[in-house]
């Protein structure tokens, strides 16, 4: 008896070490497969992950953010410098929290502003990565075509170095910094869980016409905007940054009032400084999960959505940070105004309605449609029109070499792809 209990004891362990191998052989298989650089060697990493999982891709889209890729840091500061392309570098000063732990995922906060501004800091979660960028220039809204995807180098370097939770985001602007920021914000507003913008506004041309076009990008980003109303004596010029900014931030307050817009502001007197506490909300608050996005942007670049990339674009792109309008007598001239900026911007939109996708964009010749879990109902048919037009009726299937490739791409491991396609105006519709 006593031999026969051995064995069976023998045989529990093995059995035990066997399940624990098995529960380890997933992790094992993606952790391998994101520190190569080996094309062959990914494939096979994924045929092991696809035995290790059973086939299941939500299985692997649940491991993928448990994964241990970002190093350990000793002291609570580091520099990153992101290559921009065309000789141009972006210098990040990082700042890590007390304890900083790879392990698990943080709050971002990306600041432009000065090194002197310390308003700021005292709203500050104590676990958030402070990310201050120190030359941020070309990512304004009159910053030069090649540079317009530059924010969003910036944010997968930081994926990439730091273990982030990229459902908690956020973009904070101070001053001059403030007027990128806040431009940043709506041409890249799918990035961002929040925005504060302190002593900034969204400086544009012929603002009073644009604001309106441009603010709906942020239909579903919270902004806070906070600024100080200037004390001005009878019969004062109104001159100055601080007067322009106080009438264009009013403007924004009103457009934002009429579209019910998640902009919330506060203003306060010279003698008086913002409190901080004014714009906790936004740091608190994870990004929306959201099922329509529209996006106004200038060039091709700045089109990209959560849902939605744009591979070939056909339209003409507004260039230069000078626009001249001329206008007859008899004419509105706003409504002319508005207009001619229409043509010279872009538009697209995206919206999931239950199990039918519509995409609008016309000047988009191909685009990609990027499917994460949640997003529909993968057991069931799916209807995508892209311009009013019928492309692909059907199942989708998810696919764990999409979503791996997807998540090495974006270094976002929480909102993956599952599912990509390509989507041509003739009507091709390819999975990749």
């Amino acid at each position: 008896m006593c031999r026969i209990a051995q064995i069976v004891t023998i045989c529990g362990l093995l059995a035990s070490a066997t399940v624990a191998s098995d529960d380890n052989a997933l992790p094992a298989a993606l952790q391998a497969y994101f520190e190569t650089t080996d094309q062959a060697e990914k494939q096979a990493l994924i045929a092991k992950a696809r035995i290790a999982s059973d086939g299941s891709v939500a299985a692997v889209a649940d491991t993928l953010p448990n994964l241990a890729l970002w190093p350990s840091f000793e002291g609570s500061s580091d520099q990153l410098t992101v290559d921009n392309g065309g000789g141009i570098q972006t210098e990040i000063v990082v700042t890590l929290p007390r304890g900083y732990d790879a392990t698990r995922a943080y709050p971002l906060l990306v600041a432009l502003c000065d090194r002197d501004d310390r308003v700021w800091s005292d709203s500050l979660p104590l676990d958030i990565v402070v990310a201050r960028i120190a030359n941020a220039d070309h990512a304004g809204f009159d910053g030069p075509q090649p540079f317009a995807d530059e924010p969003r180098k910036w944010l997968r370097a930081l994926r990439r170095r730091y273990h982030l939770d990229t459902d908690r985001i956020y973009l904070y602007g101070h001053g001059a910094g403030a007027d990128v920021a806040f431009a940043i914000a709506v041409m890249h507003s799918d990035a961002f869980a929040g925005v504060i913008i302190h002593e900034g506004t969204l400086l544009v041309p012929h603002w009073r016409e644009l604001h309106p076009l441009l603010l709906a990008n942020l239909s579903s980003t919270p902004l806070h905007l906070a600024w100080t109303r200037p004390d001005l004596p009878p019969n004062t010029v109104l001159r100055g940054r601080a007067v322009r900014l106080a009438l264009m931030n009013q403007w924004i307050a009103q457009i934002a009032e009429r579209e019910s817009l998640p902009i919330t502001t506060s203003v306060v007197r010279e003698s008086t400084t913002a409190s901080p506490e004014v714009w906790h909300h936004i740091l608190q608050s994870p990004r929306m999960r959201v099922t329509a996005e529209p996006r106004r942007f200038r060039y091709p670049a700045q089109s990209q959505t959560r849902l939605l990339n744009v591979r070939r674009f056909s339209g003409s792109v507004w260039e230069g940070d000078q626009l001249d309008i001329l206008t007859q007598p008899v004419t509105d001239r706003r409504e002319y105004t508005t207009s001619v900026l229409e043509a010279k911007l872009h538009d697209l939109s995206v919206r999931i309605d239950g199990q039918t996708i519509d995409v609008q964009c016309p000047h988009c010749e191909s685009i990609e449609i990027q499917l994460s879990f949640g997003d529909v109902d993968f057991s069931k048919r799916v209807l995508i029109r892209f311009d009013g037009k019928r492309r692909f009726s059907g199942r989708l299937t998810p696919s764990i070499e999409t979503l791996l490739q997807s998540a090495e791409a974006s270094w976002d491991f929480q909102h993956s792809a599952c599912v990509r396609l390509r989507i041509g105006r003739k009507g091709s519709v390819r999975p990749f």
